[in-house]
Formats: C-alpha cells, sequence, structure tokens
C-alpha cells in the first residue's frame, strides 16, 4: 500500500493505493525505460529481478550467460542509481500502478 498526501484545490486528501505485489512486479518494459533510461533488454532483466529470480534463471530464460546478465545488471542499478540488486528490487516495487478501467468498467 502507498499512501500518498495531495492537494485538490484548497483541501488536502490522503489518497492510498494498494497493489497487489505480484501484479507491481510486472511494471511495464516502457516504464522502466521511460523512467530510468533502461534499454530493453535491461527493462526485462529489471523485471525478471523484481519477479524473484536469481541471475542464473534470468541467463538460463535469456539464452546468456549468467555473466552477460551480470553486466547488464550493474548497468542498470548505475542508470537506477542503486548500489545493490535488492535496490533495484525495491526501486520498481515502489513505483505506484494504476490500473485504468477497461471499456467494460473493470480495473
Amino acid at each position: 500500500m502507498l499512501l500518498a498526501r495531495c492537494l485538490l484545490g484548497c483541501n488536502e486528501a490522503l489518497v492510498a493505493f494498494i497493489t497487489d505485489t505480484e501484479q507491481r512486479a510486472t511494471v511495464a518494459g516502457d516504464m522502466l525505460r521511460d523512467l530510468y533510461g533502461l534499454g530493453r533488454a535491461e527493462a526485462e532483466i529489471a523485471t525478471a529481478l523484481a519477479r524473484g529470480l536469481d541471475l542464473d534463471a534470468i541467463a538460463e530464460q535469456r539464452s546468456t550467460s549468467v555473466g552477460t546478465v551480470r553486466n547488464q545488471v550493474k548497468a542498470i542499478a548505475a542508470k537506477m542509481e542503486c548500489t545493490r540488486q535488492v535496490d533495484i528490487v525495491r526501486k520498481i516495487l515502489s513505483i505506484p500502478i494504476i490500473c485504468l478501467p477497461d471499456e467494460k468498467g473493470r480495473a
């Protein structure tokens, strides 16, 4: 849950955003690319980290070496101004996700 203070005209309001943590881990790659300047592959790796995958599993999933994934994680950390993988995950999971209703009015 994320609580945010906002102004509505002259009034203050407290808004609560409640999301499923599994949904938060599937942040769209486009959003990560826009927020942090990640490349497509970097955004996919960052999302995989947020879903709980380790470097070996990510490398296997992407058909690449663990060394390549490790280098990409270093680049991700630099772009996201993080020093550890857990900081990358924490930043991704803290991104508020707003689900807009579809044409049938469901979020």
